[in-house]
C-alpha cells in the first residue's frame, strides 16, 4: 500500500470489474499541512531554510497541499520534491514549411518576461493526472483552445509522446532535490486555426487570471529549423530557471508613447456601464462605440497632409506618425475608456495580447504602408532596418543604436538586398493606389491621394473591435455573417464590417471618406473564406479555393482595385504584426521565409480578376503562368487531357518539375487516367478547365491537403509518391462516388499522417497495419494508420484500407486487378459475422482477423 512513500495507488475488484484510487491523507486534527509542519520536516532533513526567500515555503505548502502539483517523498534517505510537467509542442505547416508555436513572452503584475522564449507549452499536472487527461486542459488553459476547438482543430500525435526523468536541486527551495518527470508530445494544428493565429502565422496572445493577477501570454509561430538550431530547447529549463545575464546586451525593442484612453460622452462625463454581450452603453439604445465616438471628429485636415505628403523626400516618418495620430480618434480606442475619475481603465482584447501591443501593431502596419509607398527613396530602407529613436532617420546595418546580434542584422540586410520590390510596387498600382507618372520611366510613379486616404483609415481602425466590450450585436432580426440577432460578434473583422454596415457614421475616420474608398473599406472586412498557400501550391480546386471570395465580390460589385486594395491591407497589416513600429516590418524581415513572401506577392496579379473571370479561368492562368516561368523550362504549356494534372503537380512540388513529369508519364495508364480525372475537378458548378475538360459534370472535389507537402518530402521517390496520391484520390471516391450533383462541392483529405513521410517509410508497416482512409465528416476525411490486431471495432462504412506497397507486392497480393478492394470491403462482413458477443466477464471471447504480414494476408 505504498509505505512509506505514500505515493497515490490502485486496486481492482474481482475480474477486474472495477477499480479504486487510493492516497494518504492526515488522519486527525493536527493538520501537519501547516507551514509550520513543513518547516519542521525540512529541518529534519537538514535543508537550511534561511537560504529560502520569504515567499518560497508559502509556496512550496500552497503547491503540495492545496494546488497538489508536487509531491514530498523521501529518497535514499533524503527529502525530494517530485512534480510532473506536461510540455506540449502544437506544430503546423505554413506553405510546406514546418513551424512551431512556442512562448514569446509573459506579462505578470507589471513585468515583462521573456526567460520562456521559445519554448513549448508547458504546465504542471495535478496528482492522479495522466498527461492524455492534462492535454486538453493545457490547451485550454494555456491557449483558450476549448474541447470542442481542440477537436476540430488539433490532431494529437500519440507517437510522438516520450516520458524523461531529470533530477535537479531547485532554485526555488535551495537544498531542496526535485525529480521533474516530464511528459512530452507534439500535436498538429490545422492551418485554417484562427484561434492560433493560422493561416498566415500571426502571433498571438492569450490571457489569464483574476482581474488582481492578469497574466498575459503572447506566443509566436518559429520555423522549426531555425528553432531547433539550439538543442537545449529539448532539455528542461521549464522551471526553476537559471536566470544569466548576457556580457553583450542587446538593446530592447522601443516602442511609442501609447494615447490617453478617451472619456465619455456622457453628461457629466461618466464612464458608461457596458453589457459585453451586447456592446451597448447602459440605458442607451446605442453602442458603446457610438457613445463614446459621439460628437469627434477626424482631423482631415491632418488626415490629407499625410495623404498627399506621403511620398515627399523631406516628409519624414516622425512627421507621418504625429499626422496619424492627431488625424484619426480611433486609434485611442485601443486604450479603452476612461471612468469618471479619468482613472486608466482596464483593458482585455480578444486576440489575447494586451491593449498596448495591438496599439503599437496598429502603428506598425501605418508606418509599413508610408515606407511601400516611399520604396523610390528611403522606403525600403527603413522597412528592413527600422528607423532611429532621436532623429527618425532610417537605419542601416552600421548604425550604432539600437544594439542588435549580427545574426538579426545579417537578416535585414539580405532581405533588402535579394527581396524583388517591383513586386510591392505592383500590388500598389494594381490597387490604385500607385499610379505609372505620365511620360516617367517604368519604375516612376504618382500616388493617389483619396486611395491613399482610404488606405490610412482602413489602417487606424481595422482592429479596434479586438477591444473587449467594444464589439456591436446583432440588432433587428436579420442574421448578419452567421450571428443571430441579439449575439455579440465576436469576429472583430465581422464586427467593423458590421459597424460599417450599419452604423457608417459612429467611426469618424471612416464617414468622412469619399464614398469610393468607403466601399473598398468596408470590402476588406468581408469574411473571404481565403487560403492563399492553396493559390501558390495549387493545393485545392479552384471552387474550394475561391468560390466565397469571388460571390463576396460579384454580390458588392466590387472591381479588381477593390480585390488588390484588400491585399494592400493584408501585406501591410502583416508586414506591422510585431508591436515594435520604429524596428521596421520585422515580421517580414525577419520570421516569415522569403520564398512564402515572394510566392503570396507574385499570386495578386491573378486574384485581382475574380471580378471578371471564374474560379476556374483565374486559376488555370495562374497555372499557365507558373509553368511558364518554371527555371530550368520545362518546354511548352501541356493541353488536352492531363494537362491540368501536370501543371498541378509540378506547382505542388515547388521545383524540380522535370523530375516529376517524368514520374508522372513512367505511371500505368489506369493510375495517370485517375490522376488526370481527379486533378481536373474544379468543385465549381458548371466550370471546367479550357484545355482539359476530362473531370466535366464530375463531383465532389478533393482537396488534398499537406500534398505538396508530401510531394517535397519525396523528391528521391517520385513515383512512389504519385502512386500514392492516386492511392489516395482511388479511395476517396470510393467513399464519395461521383455524383452530378455535387459538381460543386469540395471534400478535404488530410495527409498530415504522411506528409512528413518518404514512400519506403510509408511502406514499412508493422504485423496487422494498415493505411486507410477515413471518413469523419459528409466535407471531409483523414489517412490514418490503423492496428487490425489492436483494434476491432472499426467502422468500415467509413473506412477504405489504402495499398501503398510497392507495385510489385500488390502484384501479389491481388492476382485479380479487380480484387484490390476486398482488403476494405468484401472481408468486413465475414469479420462481423465471426465476433460472438461476450456472455459473461469472466469468460473469454474469441475473434478472427485477417492480418497483414510483408504485404500478404
Amino acid at each position: 500500500i505504498c509505505l512509506p512513500s505514500m505515493q497515490c495507488f490502485v486496486t481492482e475488484g474481482a475480474a477486474g470489474r472495477s477499480k479504486e484510487n487510493w492516497e494518504w491523507t492526515p488522519a486527525d486534527d493536527s493538520k501537519p499541512n501547516t507551514a509550520e509542519s513543513l518547516r519542521e520536516l525540512l529541518s529534519y532533513y537538514h535543508i537550511d531554510m534561511e537560504e529560502f526567500d520569504e515567499t518560497a515555503l508559502m509556496q512550496l505548502v500552497e503547491e503540495v497541499y492545496e494546488t497538489r502539483i508536487s509531491t514530498l517523498t523521501v529518497r535514499d534517505k533524503e527529502l525530494t520534491r517530485n512534480t510532473q510537467i506536461i510540455k506540449v509542442w502544437i506544430a503546423t505547416d505554413i506553405l510546406s514549411v514546418p513551424y512551431m508555436l512556442v512562448h514569446k513572452s509573459k506579462q505578470q503584475k507589471g513585468k515583462l518576461d521573456t526567460r520562456m522564449t521559445d519554448r513549448p507549452i508547458s504546465m504542471r499536472l495535478t496528482r492522479g493526472l495522466s498527461w492524455k487527461q492534462a492535454l486538453p486542459k493545457a490547451l485550454a488553459d494555456r491557449l483558450g483552445l476549448e474541447r470542442d476547438q481542440q477537436k476540430d482543430s488539433i490532431d494529437i500525435d500519440e507517437g510522438s509522446y516520450r516520458l524523461c526523468e531529470e533530477v535537479e536541486y531547485s532554485r526555488s527551495y535551495p537544498g531542496l532535490k526535485t525529480v521533474y518527470r516530464i511528459h512530452e508530445v507534439t500535436c498538429r494544428a490545422a492551418s485554417n486555426c484562427t484561434k492560433l493565429g493560422l493561416p498566415t502565422g500571426h502571433d498571438l496572445g492569450f490571457t489569464r487570471g483574476s482581474d488582481s493577477d492578469t497574466v498575459v501570454t503572447e506566443f509566436n509561430w518559429r520555423a522549426r529549423r531555425d528553432l531547433f538550431r539550439n538543442v537545449s530547447l529539448r532539455s528542461r529549463s521549464f522551471f526553476d530557471e537559471l536566470v544569466t545575464e548576457d556580457p553583450n546586451k542587446l538593446d530592447p525593442k522601443r516602442r511609442l508613447p501609447a494615447p490617453k484612453p478617451l472619456m465619455s460622452s456622457i453628461a457629466g462625463g461618466a464612464q458608461p456601464k457596458r453589457n459585453s454581450a451586447l456592446g451597448m452603453a447602459a440605458g442607451q439604445s446605442t453602442t458603446v462605440v457610438e457613445d463614446v465616438m459621439k460628437g469627434r471628429q477626424a482631423d482631415w485636415t491632418r488626415a490629407r497632409n499625410a495623404a498627399k505628403r506621403i511620398r515627399d523626400r523631406d516628409y519624414t516618418c516622425k512627421h507621418f506618425y504625429e499626422d496619424c495620430v492627431a488625424a484619426f480618434p480611433e486609434l485611442a480606442l485601443y486604450m479603452g475608456v476612461a471612468g469618471p475619475d479619468g482613472a486608466p481603465p482596464s483593458v482585455t482584447t480578444s486576440s489575447g495580447r494586451s491593449a498596448d501591443d495591438e496599439y503599437q501593431r496598429t502603428l506598425g502596419a501605418l508606418f509599413a504602408v508610408y515606407w511601400l509607398m516611399r520604396l523610390n527613396t528611403d522606403g525600403a530602407q527603413s522597412f528592413c532596418f527600422g528607423v532611429g529613436g532621436d532623429d527618425w532617420a532610417p537605419l542601416g546595418a552600421d548604425s550604432r543604436s539600437p544594439k542588435r546580434s549580427g545574426d538579426e542584422i545579417g537578416k535585414r540586410r539580405n532581405f533588402l538586398q535579394q527581396v524583388d520590390w517591383a513586386l510591392f510596387d505592383e500590388v500598389l498600382v494594381a490597387a490604385g493606389i500607385l499610379k505609372p507618372k505620365p511620360g516617367g520611366a517604368a519604375n516612376d510613379f504618382v500616388h493617389d491621394e483619396d486611395r491613399t486616404l482610404g488606405m490610412l483609415a482602413l489602417t487606424a481602425i481595422h482592429d479596434i473591435m479586438k477591444v473587449d466590450g467594444l464589439s456591436p450585436a446583432v440588432a433587428g432580426w436579420r442574421e448578419f455573417c452567421g450571428y443571430k440577432p441579439g449575439e455579440v460578434i465576436t469576429d472583430h473583422d465581422v464586427a467593423l464590417g458590421y459597424v460599417l454596415e450599419h452604423l457608417p457614421d459612429a467611426l469618424p475616420s471612416y464617414a468622412g471618406l469619399p464614398q469610393k474608398q468607403k466601399d473598398s473599406v468596408k470590402f476588406t472586412q468581408c469574411n473571404m473564406e481565403y487560403n492563399m498557400g492553396w493559390l501558390v501550391q495549387a493545393e485545392a480546386p479552384p471552387g474550394g479555393l475561391f468560390k466565397k471570395f469571388r460571390e463576396i465580390i460579384c454580390a458588392g460589385q466590387a472591381d479588381p482595385q477593390d480585390v488588390a486594395f484588400y491585399f494592400v491591407h493584408w501585406l501591410t497589416d502583416l508586414a506591422g504584426a510585431e508591436p515594435y513600429p520604429q524596428e521596421g516590418a520585422e515580421k517580414f524581415v525577419l520570421k516569415f521565409p522569403m520564398k512564402v513572401l515572394l510566392s503570396f506577392l507574385n499570386s495578386f496579379g491573378f486574384v485581382k480578376h475574380l471580378s471578371s473571370q471564374t474560379e476556374t479561368e483565374v486559376f488555370e492562368n495562374y497555372l499557365e503562368w507558373r509553368w511558364k516561368t518554371q527555371s530550368p523550362s520545362l518546354g511548352v504549356v501541356p493541353t488536352d487531357e492531363g494537362s491540368i494534372a501536370m501543371m498541378r503537380l509540378v506547382v505542388m512540388a515547388q521545383g524540380q518539375g522535370s523530375i516529376w513529369l517524368e514520374a508522372y508519364r513512367s505511371l500505368n495508364t489506369p493510375q495517370r487516367e485517375l490522376l488526370d480525372c481527379e486533378l481536373a475537378c474544379t468543385g465549381a458548378s458548371g466550370q471546367c478547365y479550357a484545355r482539359d475538360a476530362s473531370a466535366n459534370g464530375r463531383g465532389p472535389a478533393f482537396l488534398l491537403y499537406y500534398a505538396p507537402a508530401l510531394l517535397q518530402k519525396n523528391a528521391a521517390h517520385a513515383r512512389g509518391a504519385l502512386d500514392a496520391l492516386a492511392e489516395v484520390f482511388k479511395q476517396a471516391r470510393a467513399l464519395w462516388p461521383i455524383d452530378l450533383d455535387a459538381q460543386g462541392e469540395v471534400v478535404t483529405i488530410m495527409l498530415d499522417a504522411l506528409k512528413e513521410l518518404t514512400v519506403p517509410a510509408m511502406q514499412q508497416l508493422g504485423p496487422g497495419e494498415v493505411w486507410a482512409l477515413h471518413r469523419t465528416s459528409s466535407k471531409s476525411a483523414q489517412v490514418k494508420k490503423l492496428s487490425m490486431l489492436k483494434t476491432m471495432d472499426l467502422d468500415w462504412r467509413n473506412l477504405q484500407v489504402l495499398s501503398l506497397a510497392p507495385q510489385s507486392q500488390q502484384a501479389g497480393l491481388f492476382a485479380e486487378p479487380e480484387r484490390d478492394v476486398v482488403f476494405g470491403t468484401s472481408m468486413m462482413p465475414y469479420l462481423s459475422e465471426t465476433q460472438p458477443s461476450t456472455k459473461a466477464a469472466d469468460h473469454c471471447s474469441w475473434s478472427l482477423c485477417w492480418r497483414s504480414v510483408n504485404g500478404r494476408c
